[in-house]
């Protein structure tokens, strides 16, 4: 009974192992059909009439279309920033001036009366001032980096016209060249002395036959 389970309890393990062995080879079947079909469609093989360097280079026109969008994109937002930035620097700029003013007033009131509420003002007022200027300092250097940012995003844009420019200029001066050119027949105009010789013979001629006319008559 005992060998009778435990041959039971081999075929059931092998069973399972067999079973775990297809599905994983299934598995791997189905993975390389579809890395298969990934690879077909990336390496498309183009079909009778098609080019795929003409499809290439509609999407590098198209691709160039949205870069120039793209560029005149960033050039607003960043002027933009620093457009916003400009405007809180002169607003906290101008509240640092009354500030300044309160702290004076604050040190001014402080020694006239020399009191412990005038004292404690003052120190309130210079630290206060301080903290804005802590704050101007910080928003004085993000503005730095945003003016430098839409500068740069400024130089690439016309780097970018400018290639475009003369992509354009080489386009037509290449049409130019691979036109098929048109032959032009021209016509050869004689020179006085042949035209003379010609009708000196021609009258040679002429002369001569009127002389042979009558012996033969």
């Amino acid at each position: 009974m005992v060998a009778k389970k435990v041959a039971k309890k081999r075929a059931s393990k092998k069973r399972v192992v067999k079973t775990r062995s297809t599905k994983k080879s299934a598995v791997r079947k189905t993975a390389r059909k579809s890395a298969a079909k990934t690879t077909q469609s990336t390496t498309r093989q183009p079909a009778a009439g098609e080019s795929l360097v003409l499809e290439m280079e509609q999407a590098t026109a198209k691709a160039r279309i949205q870069l120039a969008r793209a560029h005149e994109k960033e050039v607003a937002l960043r002027k933009k920033a620093v457009e916003k930035l400009q405007t809180q620097f002169a607003k906290i700029m101008e509240k640092q001036k009354t500030l300044k003013g309160k702290k004076i007033a604050a040190i001014e009131k402080a020694a006239e009366k020399s009191t412990q509420g005038a004292r404690n003002q003052a120190v309130r007022a210079r630290e206060a001032l301080r903290e804005l200027n802590t704050r101007i300092k910080a928003l004085r250097d993000e503005l730095k980096d945003a003016k430098l940012t839409h500068k740069v995003a400024g130089v690439a844009h016309s780097k970018f016209l400018a290639v475009e420019k003369s992509l354009e200029k080489f386009e037509r001066e290449w049409m130019k060249k691979s036109a098929p050119r048109k032959k032009v027949r021209r016509r050869t105009r004689r020179s006085p002395a042949s035209t003379t010789a010609i009708t000196e013979t021609t009258v040679s001629s002429e002369q001569k036959a009127t002389t042979e006319t009558p012996d033969n008559a």
